[in-house]
């Protein structure tokens, strides 16, 4: 099953679980989640914390603190980077944890996301079975978060940003060519076959990957994005040092029709739709 994430979807959801329980979201969390665990600097309304809300910024201009209103379970909560150990603890300690069988639930793919999966609006990289990353991207008006999980090797990662402009994609990056790293020795391969390879393979409707030939070598670019030098580690097998993934083209009868992207624990397969990219 394919899904899609919505921050409508996930606000609805939590003021239905609130109202199933006849309270209001922030209660139902500070009840449940922040006062058990004595996450005491977890809070919506920021009452006599005020004076310690980091000033939020896009860039170098000043921005306002948002009032989610009816929005809040999406992105209401402030907190600590503190707090924020204390939750990822308690979801890594699974069952036996003070959340019991719903930290499992918490982390349970439900359906394919992004050339991964998705569980409970936590995003899931890496094979079954193998080495699973877990986590969370936010950003509002001045503020850009990130939540992730290691449970193989029992580690968390908060990263609280006041400004909207934070480059979370080079953390992220980072990440994935640490946790699921590409081959690096080089295979020569014979510079007059990569023209083989040479065309647009449509990923979605609005992705692609388009391969050229320079200067003896095979690059390639995501739509709306600069080409990236690949380096041959095998037969139609190559790797993108910048951006840590793995490339391998299909062949049906011989002639190469498909692609499959490997980067960070996700995987997107592209199907070529024209034999001849744009070449210098």
């Amino acid at each position: 099953m394919r899904g899609a994430y919505s921050n409508y979807g996930m606000a609805l959801v939590g003021l239905l679980v609130a109202d199933r329980y006849h309270t209001t979201w922030s209660e139902l969390v500070r009840a449940r989640i922040t006062e058990p665990l004595g996450m005491n600097d977890t809070v919506i309304l920021l009452g006599d914390k005020a004076s310690r809300m980091a000033p939020a910024f896009a860039g170098d201009r000043r921005q306002s603190l948002l009032d989610m209103k009816a929005y809040a379970p999406i992105a209401a909560l402030r907190s600590t980077a503190a707090d924020m150990m204390v939750f990822s603890r308690a979801i890594l300690a699974g069952a036996s944890g003070p959340f019991g069988p719903a930290a499992v639930r918490l982390l349970t793919p439900l359906a394919s996301y992004e050339g991964a999966e998705i569980a409970y609006a936590v995003m899931v990289r890496g094979a079954e079975g193998g080495r699973r990353t877990y986590y969370h991207a936010g950003v509002t008006e001045g503020y850009r978060t990130l939540w992730l999980l290691a449970p193989d090797t029992g580690e968390a990662m908060i990263l609280l940003s006041s400004n909207t402009r934070a480059p979370l994609q080079r953390v992220m990056l980072a990440i994935g060519k640490s946790r699921y790293p590409a081959p690096t020795v080089e295979v020569p391969v014979d510079a007059d076959k990569l023209a083989e390879y040479r065309g647009e393979y449509r990923v979605t409707k609005s992705k692609s990957l388009d391969f050229t030939v320079r200067g003896g070598r095979l690059l390639v670019r995501e739509s709306g994005r600069g080409y990236n030098p690949l380096k041959p580690i095998g037969a139609d097998r190559f790797t993108v040092g910048e951006i840590g993934a793995q490339i391998v083209f299909q062949r049906e009868g011989g002639q190469v029709v498909g692609v499959t992207l490997s980067q960070g624990g996700a995987q997107v397969v592209g199907r070529r739709v024209r034999e001849s990219a744009l070449v210098d």
